[in-house]
Protein backbone atom coordinates (compact mmCIF):
# COMPACT_ATOMS: atom_id res chain seq x y z
CA UNK A 1 0.00 0.00 0.00
CA UNK A 2 3.11 2.64 0.61
CA UNK A 3 4.21 1.84 -2.79
CA UNK A 4 1.06 2.46 -4.37
CA UNK A 5 0.72 5.32 -2.07
CA UNK A 6 3.75 7.31 -2.62
CA UNK A 7 3.55 6.22 -6.42
CA UNK A 8 0.12 7.85 -7.07
CA UNK A 9 1.62 10.87 -5.13
CA UNK A 10 4.75 11.24 -7.63
CA UNK A 11 1.77 11.20 -10.34
CA UNK A 12 -0.33 13.49 -9.36
CA UNK A 13 2.38 16.28 -7.95
CA UNK A 14 4.29 15.41 -11.81
CA UNK A 15 1.20 15.91 -13.43
CA UNK A 16 0.66 19.41 -11.76
CA UNK A 17 4.12 20.88 -11.97
CA UNK A 18 3.93 19.91 -15.64
CA UNK A 19 0.38 21.51 -16.03
CA UNK A 20 2.32 24.84 -14.14
CA UNK A 21 4.90 24.66 -16.67
CA UNK A 22 2.40 24.02 -19.82
CA UNK A 23 0.68 27.26 -18.41
CA UNK A 24 3.48 29.53 -17.71
CA UNK A 25 4.51 28.38 -20.97
CA UNK A 26 1.48 29.45 -22.75
CA UNK A 27 1.27 32.73 -21.25
CA UNK A 28 4.49 33.26 -22.09
CA UNK A 29 4.06 32.04 -25.23
CA UNK A 30 0.92 34.55 -26.12
CA UNK A 31 2.77 37.45 -24.43
CA UNK A 32 1.39 37.99 -21.05
CA UNK A 33 4.43 37.14 -19.41
CA UNK A 34 7.91 37.29 -20.53
CA UNK A 35 8.20 35.48 -24.00
CA UNK A 36 11.60 34.04 -22.69
CA UNK A 37 9.19 31.80 -20.12
CA UNK A 38 7.90 30.34 -23.96
CA UNK A 39 11.43 29.11 -24.84
CA UNK A 40 11.55 25.09 -25.65
CA UNK A 41 14.18 23.10 -25.14
CA UNK A 42 16.25 22.98 -28.72
CA UNK A 43 16.28 18.82 -28.51
CA UNK A 44 13.13 18.09 -26.76
CA UNK A 45 10.70 20.72 -27.45
CA UNK A 46 9.72 20.88 -23.43
CA UNK A 47 9.00 24.11 -22.40
CA UNK A 48 12.41 23.65 -20.03
CA UNK A 49 12.46 27.80 -19.33
CA UNK A 50 8.96 27.64 -17.40
CA UNK A 51 9.84 24.45 -15.92
CA UNK A 52 12.61 26.07 -14.39
CA UNK A 53 10.49 29.30 -13.68
CA UNK A 54 8.74 27.08 -11.62
CA UNK A 55 11.11 25.29 -9.51
CA UNK A 56 12.74 28.30 -8.24
CA UNK A 57 9.00 29.52 -7.65
CA UNK A 58 8.99 25.72 -5.54
CA UNK A 59 12.61 26.33 -4.04
CA UNK A 60 11.34 29.79 -2.84
CA UNK A 61 8.79 28.11 -1.24
CA UNK A 62 10.47 25.36 0.26
CA UNK A 63 12.82 27.74 1.83
CA UNK A 64 10.07 29.91 3.49
CA UNK A 65 8.56 26.51 4.88
CA UNK A 66 12.10 25.88 6.44
CA UNK A 67 12.66 29.05 7.70
CA UNK A 68 8.71 28.92 9.42
CA UNK A 69 9.38 25.16 10.18
CA UNK A 70 7.43 23.24 8.87
CA UNK A 71 7.48 19.59 7.98
CA UNK A 72 8.26 19.24 4.49
CA UNK A 73 5.72 16.04 3.95
CA UNK A 74 2.86 16.97 6.13
CA UNK A 75 2.67 20.57 5.70
CA UNK A 76 3.98 21.43 2.29
CA UNK A 77 3.56 18.98 -0.09
CA UNK A 78 0.05 18.11 0.82
CA UNK A 79 -0.85 22.02 0.87
CA UNK A 80 0.27 22.00 -2.57
CA UNK A 81 -1.22 19.23 -4.07
CA UNK A 82 -4.37 20.28 -2.40
CA UNK A 83 -3.75 23.39 -3.69
CA UNK A 84 -3.10 22.25 -7.30
CA UNK A 85 -6.00 19.35 -6.93
CA UNK A 86 -8.32 22.12 -6.21
CA UNK A 87 -7.62 24.78 -8.43
CA UNK A 88 -7.23 21.80 -11.54
CA UNK A 89 -10.75 20.44 -10.45
CA UNK A 90 -12.18 24.49 -10.99
CA UNK A 91 -10.59 24.88 -14.18
CA UNK A 92 -12.20 21.82 -15.17
CA UNK A 93 -15.44 22.70 -13.80
CA UNK A 94 -15.19 25.85 -15.93
CA UNK A 95 -14.27 23.89 -18.53
CA UNK A 96 -16.65 22.11 -18.70
CA UNK A 97 -19.15 24.66 -17.81
CA UNK A 98 -18.60 26.82 -20.94
CA UNK A 99 -18.57 23.57 -23.78
CA UNK A 100 -22.36 24.12 -23.61
CA UNK A 101 -22.02 27.83 -24.29
CA UNK A 102 -19.62 27.90 -27.02
CA UNK A 103 -22.32 25.09 -28.66
CA UNK A 104 -24.83 27.51 -28.22
CA UNK A 105 -23.94 29.85 -29.70
CA UNK A 106 -23.55 28.24 -32.61
CA UNK A 107 -27.32 26.72 -32.53
CA UNK A 108 -25.89 23.45 -32.12
CA UNK A 109 -27.65 21.94 -29.12
CA UNK A 110 -27.99 17.99 -28.51
CA UNK A 111 -26.41 15.71 -25.71
CA UNK A 112 -23.25 15.66 -26.51
CA UNK A 113 -22.13 19.32 -27.04
CA UNK A 114 -24.62 20.80 -23.92
CA UNK A 115 -26.28 18.60 -21.58
CA UNK A 116 -23.68 15.93 -21.02
CA UNK A 117 -20.62 18.58 -20.43
CA UNK A 118 -23.52 20.82 -18.69
CA UNK A 119 -23.91 18.51 -15.99
CA UNK A 120 -20.07 16.97 -16.05
CA UNK A 121 -19.08 20.75 -15.42
CA UNK A 122 -22.19 21.28 -12.34
CA UNK A 123 -20.60 17.66 -10.80
CA UNK A 124 -17.17 18.99 -10.97
CA UNK A 125 -18.20 22.05 -9.78
CA UNK A 126 -19.84 20.67 -6.87
CA UNK A 127 -16.75 18.62 -6.21
CA UNK A 128 -14.56 21.51 -6.08
CA UNK A 129 -17.01 23.66 -3.70
CA UNK A 130 -16.96 20.39 -1.45
CA UNK A 131 -12.94 20.55 -2.08
CA UNK A 132 -12.78 24.25 -1.54
CA UNK A 133 -15.34 23.63 2.02
CA UNK A 134 -13.58 20.93 3.67
CA UNK A 135 -9.96 21.53 2.90
CA UNK A 136 -8.73 20.32 6.08
CA UNK A 137 -9.69 16.97 5.35
CA UNK A 138 -8.35 17.03 1.95
CA UNK A 139 -4.45 18.12 3.27
CA UNK A 140 -5.04 16.22 6.51
CA UNK A 141 -3.17 19.66 7.87
CA UNK A 142 -4.60 21.88 10.96
CA UNK A 143 -2.83 24.46 10.18
CA UNK A 144 -4.95 27.98 9.68
CA UNK A 145 -2.35 29.43 7.10
CA UNK A 146 -2.31 26.28 4.95
CA UNK A 147 -6.45 25.72 5.35
CA UNK A 148 -6.96 29.38 3.86
CA UNK A 149 -4.83 28.73 1.26
CA UNK A 150 -8.08 27.85 -1.57
CA UNK A 151 -8.31 31.58 -0.90
CA UNK A 152 -5.43 32.70 -2.31
CA UNK A 153 -7.17 30.73 -6.12
CA UNK A 154 -9.96 32.65 -5.24
CA UNK A 155 -7.50 36.18 -5.12
CA UNK A 156 -5.44 35.05 -8.72
CA UNK A 157 -8.92 33.97 -10.39
CA UNK A 158 -10.00 38.01 -9.33
CA UNK A 159 -6.65 39.53 -10.49
CA UNK A 160 -6.84 37.43 -13.66
CA UNK A 161 -10.26 38.22 -14.67
CA UNK A 162 -9.19 42.21 -13.68
CA UNK A 163 -5.75 41.80 -16.12
CA UNK A 164 -7.80 39.97 -18.88
CA UNK A 165 -10.38 43.17 -18.83
CA UNK A 166 -7.36 45.54 -18.41
CA UNK A 167 -5.68 43.95 -21.88
CA UNK A 168 -8.97 44.11 -23.74
CA UNK A 169 -9.21 47.62 -22.99
CA UNK A 170 -5.82 48.55 -23.41
CA UNK A 171 -4.36 46.05 -25.62
CA UNK A 172 -6.81 44.53 -27.60
CA UNK A 173 -4.13 42.25 -30.22
CA UNK A 174 -2.45 41.19 -27.36
CA UNK A 175 -5.72 40.08 -25.56
CA UNK A 176 -7.17 38.02 -28.86
CA UNK A 177 -3.68 36.56 -28.43
CA UNK A 178 -4.06 34.55 -25.12
CA UNK A 179 -5.11 30.99 -25.68
CA UNK A 180 -4.74 30.93 -29.09
CA UNK A 181 -3.23 27.96 -30.55
CA UNK A 182 -0.04 28.20 -32.38
CA UNK A 183 3.14 26.24 -32.81
CA UNK A 184 6.69 28.21 -32.58
CA UNK A 185 6.88 29.81 -36.03
CA UNK A 186 4.00 32.01 -35.31
CA UNK A 187 1.43 29.84 -37.66
CA UNK A 188 -1.75 28.50 -36.40
CA UNK A 189 -2.11 24.71 -35.84
CA UNK A 190 -4.57 22.74 -37.77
Amino acid sequence: MSVLVLTSSFAAVLGLYNNSARYLYALGRDGVLPRAIAQTHPRHRSPHVAGMVLTAALFIVFVLAVLAKLDPLTNVATALVGLGSVGLMALLAITSLTIPLFFARRKMFGLAVTVIPAVGGLVIAAATVLAFLNYSVLTGVDSVVINRLPYLLIALAVFGAGQALWLRRRNPALYLRIASTRIDDGTREP
